[in-house]
């Protein structure tokens, strides 16, 4: 019996039905070794390690009245199980398997009731699955899975099957709401919980999550960025300067230039941006040029054919009238200058004339006020050093010296 058993435990673990059918008749086949036994009424299949029953497994078995399939690993009854028996008044002995109660078609309560001719064992045979019902009799009681049905919850909610009921939750991550409604949560919204870089990150949201990357003129994850120096691929131009900057460059450009849509500095043609002034002078056209220093236009004021230039207009060819004209302004001009010129100089030299009178009005002021003379005081007679009380020996000796010294000079 054991190895009967054994071979079946086997058998079962095999992914083929028709397989398994071979076994579980050889089982049985095992167990009643006689075809009398066989065809009996009754069947005790007891603590056999059955999990499954396959189909057709009973069917001709019109004498059966009793099965015994307690003690085993059973979960669930096919209706073909059932409908193998449909012709015999069994009895059914299903105490102390794995039954799930859950209410379907295919459900246990559902397949007995259908089944008047199957009744069950005195032995109660309880569920243990779905939570709710354990420990219920598989004969009374049953859950109907509405979360395997057409429900309320929204598609972004987890359905959690209740006894004579269910409950909805939204995603735990990603989402927010009733359950029965449900809106994602834009995790960039909040910079807190997004994880994307602060400096040249940008943050995308998606259906509940979201997901960095990097802005352009950045390089790296998202959630590291680097800023990329354009100017080492990039040249402005001889009359430019590339400049990095965060995510970004610029071009420089020397007065007068203008960086093009290949970032390259090209002269700015005045004449096609209407930034001249060559429409103030009659019969003239503008000419746009090459700027060299930051004080050149840029452009110049040609005279269109028949006329010529004279100073800042353009007179007709052989137009007297017009360059006498042209000729008095320009005198006129000069001549205005000129006349300024002249008063500035009187104004000044008049200015100038002023000063010496009040010079000499100052010298008569002065030579009016009194004069102090300070008082002469005598000075004493003056003093015969030679003639002082001196022997007169001494005295006639040095005048000899004297005299000596001057006849010695004279020589």
């Amino acid at each position: 019996m054991e190895e009967h058993l054994r071979r079946f435990r086997y058998s079962t673990e095999l992914n083929s039905t028709e397989l398994l059918l071979i076994h579980f008749k050889k089982l049985v086949s095992d167990i009643y070794s006689d075809k009398q036994a066989m065809e009996g009424q009754t069947w005790n299949l007891s603590v056999a390690h059955i999990s499954e029953i396959p189909a057709n497994t009973f069917k001709g078995l019109t004498s059966l009245k009793t099965l015994d399939l307690s003690n085993n690993q059973l979960v669930m009854l096919s209706p073909s199980f059932f409908d193998d028996l449909k012709f015999n008044n069994i009895t059914l002995y299903l105490h102390n398997n794995r039954w799930d109660c859950k209410c379907s078609n295919r459900g246990l309560l559902t397949l007995l009731k259908k089944h008047k001719n199957i009744k069950l064992g005195s032995a109660p045979a309880i569920c243990h699955t779905p939570y709710p019902l354990k420990g219920k009799r598989i004969d009374q009681e049953c859950d109907r899975d509405e979360c395997m049905e057409e429900n309320d919850c929204d598609d972004m909610a987890r359905c959690e099957n209740t006894y004579e009921g269910y409950k909805c939750s939204c995603a735990a991550r990603g989402f927010k709401g009733t359950g029965t409604e449900c809106t994602d949560i834009d995790e960039c919204a909040d910079k807190s919980t997004s994880q994307c870089s602060k400096i040249g990150g940008k943050c995308i949201n998606t259906l509940g999550s979201y997901k960095c990357e990097c802005k352009t003129g950045y390089t790296g994850d998202g959630k590291l960025c680097k800023d990329v120096d354009e100017c080492m691929s990039i040249d402005c131009g001889m009359d430019g300067e590339c400049t990095n900057t965060l995510g970004s460059f610029t071009c420089d450009c020397d007065p007068g230039y203008v960086a093009n849509k290949s970032n390259i500095c090209v002269d700015i043609d005045e004449c096609e941006m209407k930034t001249h002034t060559c429409d103030a002078i009659a019969n003239s056209y503008c000419v746009n040029v090459k700027t060299i220093l930051p004080s050149d236009t840029g452009y110049t004021c040609e005279c269109q054919s028949g006329f010529r230039k004279v100073g800042k207009s353009c007179i007709h060819e052989g137009s007297t009238g017009e360059l006498i004209k042209i000729l008095a302004m320009i005198i006129g001009g000069f001549l205005g200058i000129l006349f300024l010129i002249i008063i500035v100089a009187l104004v000044y030299r008049k200015t100038r004339s002023s000063e010496p009178e009040e010079e000499e009005e100052e010298e008569e002021k002065t030579e009016e006020s009194p004069v102090v003379v300070a008082p002469v005081v005598g000075m004493p007679p003056p003093v015969d050093f030679a003639y002082l009380e001196m022997p007169q020996n001494d005295q006639g000796q040095q005048e000899e010296e004297w005299g000596e010294d001057d006849e010695e000079d004279t020589e």
